[in-house]
């Protein structure tokens, strides 16, 4: 039910490299579907704290308190006007990811709906999440019926596996491979730390594959330049040969 992006990355956490003088930073990201359309966001930021992500027909905000983004707006544009859609916001314990609420206002009006995760670090590279949901007008809350082990290693999501919270018996789970150059995104203050987001890899996705199977759902392929970040991306949906998007960036 969240604003869809048009990039794909899957990873999360450290915060190694927020204070790096050196660094690129992604000013255009131009995504082509072969045969379909084509996309430009401009990536606007204050120094090396990202503002926003503009698209034809999106927009995202990102709010920050000190070196933290504390939330983000996304807002739909129609016929020039910003319409906002839903929001996150993040709360912080000891330098790490508490817990992010969601509030989907555009698809669960007029009964809006809290979406809450909670992040707990059952050691340094296996984090626990589990995600709750509310009724706006009720308060009441629940638990999801299924919770997420990630775990994580030198700033990469290399595994998830979802489990059965009321058995608490694994369902099914996702193994990520990456390369071992710059992620486009990887010098944003605060975005190592989110690592529910995509862009909060160090390295770049190369390929996720089932834990059981060993199938794979996607493959990337990326063209570098001399610093070492992906000048273009090549997207494989399901590990195919043929080519499902283009990703072009911009520093």
């Amino acid at each position: 039910f969240f604003l869809i992006l048009a990039f794909t990355f899957l990873s999360c956490s450290s915060n190694d490299s927020d204070n790096s003088e050196d660094y690129l930073l992604p000013k255009t990201i131009i995504t082509i579907d072969p045969g379909f359309s084509s996309d430009t966001a401009a990536v606007s930021y204050d120094n090396n704290k990202i503002k926003s992500i503009a698209y034809k027909m999106s927009k995202i905000y990102y709010y920050y308190e000190g070196n933290l983004i504390i939330g983000k707006a996304y807002y739909n544009v129609m016929q020039g006007k910003e319409v906002r859609v839903n929001e996150e916001n993040y709360s912080y314990k000891n330098g790490k990811l508490e817990s992010i609420k969601y509030l989907d206002i555009a698809l669960a009006y007029p009964r809006k709906i809290n979406i809450r995760s909670v992040y707990t670090y059952l050691s340094d590279t296996l984090i626990k999440e589990q995600r709750f949901s509310s009724d706006y007008l009720t308060k009441i809350e629940t638990e999801e019926d299924y919770f997420s082990l990630l775990t994580i290693k030198n700033g990469n999501r290399i595994k998830e596996v979802i489990v059965n919270t009321k058995t608490n018996i694994p369902s099914y789970g996702f193994t990520y491979v990456y390369d071992n150059k710059n992620s486009p995104f990887k010098s944003i203050v605060g975005m190592s730390l989110l690592i529910n987001d995509e862009k909060s890899s160090f390295n770049n996705c190369l390929s996720r594959s089932s834990a059981d199977s060993g199938a794979y759902f996607d493959v990337h392929k990326y063209e570098y330049n001399s610093n070492g970040y992906p000048n273009l991306e090549t997207y494989y949906k399901g590990g195919g040969t043929q080519i499902t998007s283009f990703t072009k960036y911009l520093y």
